[in-house]
């Protein structure tokens, strides 16, 4: 880690683990209590000696550091005041060495130790010359108050000092130790906040790019995350053609509409583009109005673009386009802002295949279903005329038809009409024009009623009872009459033709204070359990109702099913094969309209 990275050392921001003003005073309290519990054992098992000189010593330091507590008060800068306790506690030392023995006296010991915390807790500069400082008085007791010869007190006196300094150089080391691993542990730990947030922007941008499929609301939100993240003032989307030859300007944010609005440009033309999609990697220019290879100098001038990083959009391996993330100043993008912006620039990839996907969808769809709603209009009109013509023959208008031809033109009039019934169901099942403008009120009690009035004589000729229970005469909800109709018309006409006779349809309706719910139940043939998953499939119909040999076209079920997600409602299905099928419709009272 680069020296250059470390922050100076500073005691007032050390405060919330340990201070050195804080711990000299702490040694203090514990130094007196220390000489205390000393003088009271020595009085205790030792009553020979005598203990008060130690008494004395425990009574001036708590004074001592009572007076430097008051004092820390006018200093409030922590270094110098940990200095000035340091100078004090020497000088006090140095009386104290001088009482007891001079530089032969045990407490000499403690100007080492005690610069141990002076080279950990300053700064290296005022650490040795507060170590001078120390040197300087076991200079002074070396020279006053022994007896002992000159040699042996010089050298004392220099091996103590060799010591001091030696401890104070421990104490330095120690303290640059914590410094680094401190400052590396700050500086991890904002890498990983910044990491973090980046990874939270990612999260966040992704729900917002993933959120719909319409695609300038998706590119919108793509260019807002962009400029979000600080690192781009104006994002601009370019998106290629679908024969990859051209580029053209999508969405943009940060820049004016007149510059947004610019026109295509060949991929070719264009080398900052054309080289970030043949390396797949992105590609900056520090100043796009230095740079050869932009093309737009004066208008990036007038939009004041600076720096530019050019990001390729790439969905399965293929290139969909471009991001250009602009800075108004000179701006270096380091490694982990490049891969920050790829990382988003991948998901952005992700949300515009999905919306270019979705899109051609739609054009797919809606193209099929204006060749559908084209085909059967052609064809309703001939056909009609067709089953006329074959009417007219049946009915002997014409004179008479022999019966092998009479039942030769029944089956292909029975064939017409169900031909004719299929083309009126495929116009249904595209009915896709209505607006949360067509809903109105409906009473669903009436609508049921005109239903079973209608399909009465059917199942009268079947001899299939028709019942209904209903929980009251005002179940209402709003929706869209003449689809709601067709929902149950279409499954009580269905449950009555695969009855047999003397068989039962029950209409049952229910409500909540949200919802309605229809059961239609019958006693009929049933549905195979492994039919029901694909009974709501366009043009599916169950093996054992086709081997009831009755007509039908697959597609009405489809069309109940969208109808009732239409009104937001739902359908479920239980059967049992021989004994009877239960449909269940569940329908909002207040619904919203679902394409």
């Amino acid at each position: 880690m680069p020296k250059e990275q470390f922050q100076r050392f500073d005691l007032r921001e050390c405060s919330q683990f340990l201070s050195g003003s804080d711990a000299l005073i702490n040694l203090r309290w514990i130094a007196a209590g220390a000489l205390f519990m000393a003088s009271a054992a020595i009085w205790v098992f030792l009553p020979s000696l005598w203990p008060f000189p130690l008494l004395i010593i425990s009574a001036l330091i708590v004074f001592f550091n009572i007076f430097l507590i008051y004092l820390r008060s006018f200093c409030p800068d922590g270094n110098r005041f940990f200095i000035l306790q340091v100078v004090c506690d020497w000088i006090f030392l140095f009386f104290v060495c001088f009482w007891t023995g001079s530089i032969s006296s045990p407490a000499v010991f403690l100007f080492p130790i005690y610069s141990i915390l002076v080279g950990f807790f300053l700064p290296k500069k005022p650490a040795y010359l507060i170590a001078g400082f120390g040197s300087l008085l076991i200079g002074l007791l070396s020279l006053w108050g022994t007896s002992s010869p000159l040699a042996y007190v010089i050298g004392q006196a220099f091996f103590y000092i060799i010591v001091l300094f030696f401890c104070t150089t421990i104490g330095v080391w120690a303290s640059r130790q914590l410094r680094e691993q401190l400052d590396l542990s700050d500086f991890l730990r904002k890498s990983l906040e910044k990491e973090n947030d980046r990874l939270g922007q990612v999260y966040k941008s992704a729900l917002a790019m993933n959120s719909g499929l319409d695609l300038p609301n998706v590119l919108a939100i793509i260019t807002k995350c962009f400029n979000e993240t600080g690192l781009s003032n104006a994002t601009v989307i370019r998106l290629l053609s679908e024969d990859g030859l051209t580029l053209n300007i999508a969405s943009a944010e940060g820049i004016s509409s007149e510059y947004a609005q610019r026109g295509s440009v060949a991929l070719k033309d264009d080398e900052i583009d054309s080289e970030a999609i043949k390396c797949k990697c992105p590609v900056f220019v520090s100043d796009v109005a230095k740079d050869e290879r932009f093309l737009y100098k004066s208008e990036a001038e007038r939009e004041n673009l600076r720096s530019l990083l050019c990001i390729p959009l790439f969905s399965n391996e293929k290139a969909i386009g471009i991001i250009r993330c602009y800075t108004s100043d000179y701006h270096e993008f380091s490694d982990e802002d490049v891969e920050f912006l790829s990382l988003l620039a991948a998901q952005a990839s992700l949300a515009i295949s999905n919306a270019l996907s979705y899109d051609k969808m739609v054009k797919l769809d809606n193209s099929r279903n204006a060749f559908i709603r084209m085909a059967t209009h052609e064809l309703r009109a001939p056909m009609a005329a067709v089953q006329s013509v074959l009417q007219i023959i049946l009915d002997g208008y014409v004179g008479d038809v022999p019966e092998n031809q009479k039942q030769l033109l029944s089956r292909s009039n029975d064939r017409i009409t169900q031909l004719l019934r299929l083309v009126s169901e495929l116009l249904e099942l595209e009915k896709t024009t209505k607006t949360q403008d067509s809903f109105e009120p409906i009473n669903l009690k009436e609508l049921l009623s005109r239903i079973i009035s209608e399909i009465a004589p059917k199942a009268d000729s079947k001899k299939v009872r028709l019942r209904m229970f209903t929980c009251g005469d005002n179940v209402i909800i709003k929706g869209i009459e003449e689809a709601i109709f067709r929902i149950f018309e279409n499954l009580v006409d269905n449950a009555v033709k695969y009855t047999h006779s003397g068989g039962q349809v029950t209409i049952r309706l229910l409500e909540d204070d949200d919802t309605a719910t229809i059961q239609i139940v019958d006693n009929g043939i049933g549905i195979p359990s492994e039919s029901i998953p694909k009974l709501f499939s366009e043009f599916y119909r169950a093996p054992n109702a086709k081997q009831e040999q009755v007509q039908g076209t697959g597609l009405g079920l489809s069309i109940v099913k969208k109808f009732v997600i239409m009104h937001g409602g739902s359908i479920s299905i239980s059967s049992q094969v021989d004994v009877g099928t239960t449909f269940t419709v569940t329908l909002l009272k207040e619904p919203q309209l679902t394409i």
